[in-house]
């Protein structure tokens, strides 16, 4: 308790390993990755939250590359 109301605990976020390659026009952002890329960006930024089983985030992927491109 000392620590943490002296602020000397280090947040923990649950998240998946930052992607190795990420220079494509269509970003992955991870828990660990999204307050750099989406809320400290000076660039514009559309955030689709994917779930890989969703039928309608599957047909949309290619959309999102083209406008992206």
């Amino acid at each position: 308790m000392k620590d943490f109301s002296a602020g000397k605990l280090k947040t923990y976020i649950k998240s998946e390993a930052v992607p190795a390659s990420n220079d494509q026009p269509v970003k992955v952002i991870v828990g660990t990755t999204f307050k750099e890329l989406v809320l400290d960006s000076s660039a514009d930024v559309l955030v689709e939250f994917y779930a890989p089983w969703c039928g309608h985030c599957k047909a949309l992927a290619p959309i999102y590359e083209a406008v992206a491109a």
